[in-house]
This record gives structure tokens, sequence and C-alpha cells, in this order.
């Protein structure tokens, strides 16, 4: 079901306003489907894959959430169950060629707290759903001890530009990365900073938006789950 979600059919939410959606093909948060909702929940980060000029970068999901696996499952050690994961992907539109760095990432951190509020909303929903059969969406995302928020979803985003994307990479965490702070610290045990990350900085973008390699912003979210 992670792979279904994540880069066989990702939600593609657009974080403009409805009708102005420059791909015209992408969702709205109000569109979030039970099941991508309930992918939200029991993962450490969104990933925003920002899509460019070529086409292959319409290969990065599958090579993406292959490495994501391997470097999750040896770096937790843990069996994926209720949806676990380290990541989810999101499928964002592509913003106009001359939009700067930061206006992206508000755009992006934006749309992700609209997405977690929506998350929030659906969940709330389905608690007056009638019964349904035991493994439908609504039924399993009903329970609320299993599937679960987690604050660092809210706190945190990685941002990927298709065009980063060279299909003979060999290892795709040397992708470059934006690795933002979000703002929203509520039910994080500390602050959070790059201060652990620093040496690992390629750019300081501004005091919660730094461009680091893919394989240093995975490590830096893991790290915050220890």
């Amino acid at each position: 079901m992670i792979h279904h979600r994540s880069v066989r059919l990702p939600f593609r939410p657009c974080p403009y306003p409805s009708n102005t959606c420059p791909d015209r093909i992408h969702n709205h948060v109000e569109d979030l489907s039970v099941d991508h909702a309930e992918d939200c929940c029991n993962k450490n980060v969104p990933k925003y894959m920002i899509p460019g000029q070529s086409r292959l970068g319409n290969l990065l999901p599958y090579a993406l959430h292959n490495w994501l696996y391997h470097k999750w499952y040896r770096l937790c050690r843990s069996d994926i169950e209720y949806g676990q994961f380290i990541a989810k992907l999101f499928v964002s539109c592509s913003p106009p060629m001359d939009t700067p760095t930061v206006s992206l990432v508000g755009q992006i951190n934006d749309l992700n707290a609209r997405i977690c509020s929506k998350v929030a909303s659906i969940q709330k929903y389905v608690q007056t759903c009638p019964i349904g059969e035991r493994f439908s969406p609504t039924q399993t995302f009903r329970d609320e001890r299993f599937y679960v928020m987690q604050p660092l979803f809210k706190a945190v985003t990685i941002i990927l530009l298709n065009d980063e994307y060279d299909v003979r990479m060999v290892d795709v965490g040397k992708m470059p990365a934006l690795l933002t702070l979000t703002g929203e610290e509520d039910g994080l045990s500390q602050q959070l900073s790059f201060k652990s990350i620093s040496d690992k900085v390629e750019d300081f973008i501004s005091e919660t938006i730094v461009l680091v390699r893919l394989n240093t912003a995975i490590k830096f979210v893991v790290a915050q789950q220890e």
C-alpha cells in the first residue's frame, strides 16, 4: 500500500487557490481521500516533489521509494506496520521558473499545514461513519491508537526538484534537497535546529531552510525520532 500511494498513485496537491492551478491536473487539499489521509499517519516527514522540464523526473518516485525503503529499514530495523514509513511523497505543481526558493518553501509549508489539518478533520469524520467492512479505509483509519499524525510530519518538510534527478545517479541520497522547518512545534520533545548538520549544509538559505543532500535530510529526520 505504501508503494501504491507514494509511487503509483501519489496525491498531487496544488498550493494555489481553486481554478488557478498552472498545471490544471493537480488536486486541491479538499480532494484528499481517506486512503491518502490514512497514509499521512505514522510517517516521519512529508516529501514534496516539484515537477520540472525533464521527463526523466517521472522515474524519481520509483528510485526514491526503493532507496528510502532500504535506508529506513536498515536505520530503524522496524517492520512496516499500520503504514509506518519514514516519508510520504506528494507531487506538487510546477512553480513559475522565476519563483524564489523562499517563496516556494512558503507555498509548500502552507500546503503541508492545510494537508495536516485536512487529515485531522477526515479522521474525526470517519468516527461518525457506520461500521463497515473490517478492512475498509474508514474502518482502519477509525482507530486513532494505531494511525497517528506524527508531530515531526507537521514540523519538517523535504522538497525535491525533479530536474535535479539524474537516472545515472547510483546513489539517490546524493540528490540535492531543501530541508525546511515549518515553525509548527506542538508535540515535539525539543526545539528543532540545523546545528547538528551544520557541517553538511551546502547553503544556509535562512534559519529555517537549508540545502543539503537527501541522505543528510533523512538522517536529520531519523535523528529527531531517537
